[in-house]
């Protein structure tokens, strides 16, 4: 059996901020949006942010 050759990264927000070139303003944007969801997908990679971390984050950006 052949397996997928998808790379599955595990990241925080801050990596996020750094992999996909923006603010935090703006991943909390997106996040708020539903753009970035805990596993989404950029190029062949999938991409999971930690949901501890995703929650730590929204708990941290809620006013």
């Amino acid at each position: 059996m052949k397996k997928s050759k998808i790379m599955s990264k595990l990241l925080t927000i801050e990596d996020c901020q750094i992999f996909l070139n923006v603010s935090r303003s703006t991943i909390c944007r997106k996040i708020e949006k539903g753009f970035i969801s805990p596993i989404y997908k950029i190029g062949n990679e999938i991409i999971r942010i930690p949901t501890k971390s995703l929650q730590d984050y929204l708990k941290g950006i809620t006013v």
